[in-house]
């Protein structure tokens, strides 16, 4: 074998491998309950928690939902009564091969944005000292321009805790479904995560997490 060709074949059985493990037969009666369990559980999500009021958003396009094979989902703002900081989220159940394959790399980055803050972990902490694991990363416009959006995402099997592995398609893609949480707000360009006052995505998944907590779990 010609050495050239390794890293094509390694490619070639490493795509493989992942369509193997995303299409894992998790039993249909399985994935069934626990979509109508989502279902019921999203229709119910918490109107307000600690200072957050949620208001609705702009639903997910169909095309969108088609392409994610999305059962549910909701998109709200949450918008917080002593600071005024708007968080938009929003949180889907489907199919867990189409809910890994899309992420907000991939979706902003084949579009006008571009990469404003490298992806990183972010550890939050709920209720019984849970830790979850959220992918945190930032694009600006191509145009240019003062602002960013920041945006955070994990999954969450039907139990468990929230995660983002870093190939959530070996890690992930053979459940028999999956939710989805993403949080988007816009900063501005001279903040940071740590500056006091920027990031409410991170403030709000403080109170929100423990609250999807008790609701998934049920």
């Amino acid at each position: 074998m010609h050495v050239k060709w390794l890293p094509l074949i390694v490619l070639v059985v490493s795509s493989l491998v992942g369509d193997v493990l995303t299409r894992s037969p998790a039993s249909s009666v399985d994935r069934e309950r626990q979509l109508q369990f989502a279902t019921e559980a999203i229709r119910n999500l918490p109107a307000a928690v600690g200072p957050w009021r949620s208001i609705p958003a702009e639903p997910l396009s169909e095309n969108a939902l088609r392409m994610l094979q999305c059962r549910a989902h909701a998109s709200l703002w949450f918008v917080n009564g002593e600071t005024g900081e708007r968080v938009w989220v929003v949180l889907m159940a489907g199919a867990a091969g189409p809910m890994v394959a899309h992420t907000p790399e991939s979706c902003y980055e084949s579009g006008s944005f571009e990469t404003a803050e490298e992806a990183c972990a972010e550890v939050i902490s709920s209720a019984g000292g849970q830790s979850h694991t959220f992918e945190r990363v930032a694009f600006r416009a191509k145009s240019g321009g003062p602002v960013r959006e920041r945006i955070y995402h994990a999954w969450r099997k039907s139990q468990g805790r929230w995660e983002a592995p870093r190939n959530p398609r070996l890690a992930l893609g053979g459940e028999a479904m999956l939710y989805k949480l993403q949080l988007a707000t816009t900063i501005p360009e001279k903040s940071t995560v740590n500056t006091a006052g920027s990031d409410a995505c991170q403030r709000l998944l403080e109170v929100l997490v423990p609250a999807l907590d008790r609701l998934l779990n049920d």
